[in-house]
């Protein structure tokens, strides 16, 4: 199984230009969070503490590479990396839950767990 720091720390994102689909970004996100299992009833896909702390650690470690991907018309910061402090749910889906995953056409919980929750 990979080891995100050892990914992590032969990547070296921040120097290039990467894309939210672009295979290093997704290559980031496998080692992070494996798929685990399907889980049938929504109702029982919530995330837990735990879980939401493995997700901002995750933020943390790759943010520094991430930019907004908003059209101009729509955001002002279009094209510019996004802060940490700045970052938000629209950004995490663009840059982690979208590519994460369209794989197995999943739940980005079925990425943190297999079983219902």
């Amino acid at each position: 199984r990979l080891q995100p720091a050892r990914l992590l720390s032969s990547m070296s994102l921040s120097k290039s230009r990467s894309f939210p689909d672009a295979e290093d970004n997704r290559a980031a996100l496998r080692a992070w969070f494996a798929f685990q299992g399907y889980i049938d009833d929504t109702a029982h896909r919530g995330i837990s503490l735990l879980q939401l702390q493995r997700i901002v650690s995750f933020i943390r470690a790759t943010s520094s590479s991430w930019y907004d991907t908003a059209p101009p018309s729509v955001s002002k910061s279009s094209g510019q990396r996004v802060p940490e402090g700045k970052l938000n749910l629209y950004h995490f889906n663009t840059w982690a839950i979208l590519p994460a995953t369209k794989e197995k056409d999943c739940a980005f919980v079925e990425l943190l767990s297999g079983t219902p929750q």
